[in-house]
C-alpha cells in the first residue's frame, strides 16, 4: 500500500499494483530452503 501511494504521488495518477507469488510445495519442511529466505 505504501508503494502504491508513493507511486501515485510521483506520477500524479492512480496506480494499481498486482503481484503473483509462486510457492514450491513443501518449502516450509526443507530447512535449507527456509534458511535461504533468512529464517532460522
Amino acid at each position: 500500500m505504501e508503494t502504491r501511494v508513493e507511486l501515485e504521488k510521483a506520477l500524479d495518477c492512480k496506480v494499481f499494483i498486482e503481484m503473483w507469488v509462486k510457492v514450491r510445495s513443501g518449502w516450509a519442511d526443507d530447512e535449507a530452503r527456509v534458511r535461504s529466505f533468512g529464517y532460522q
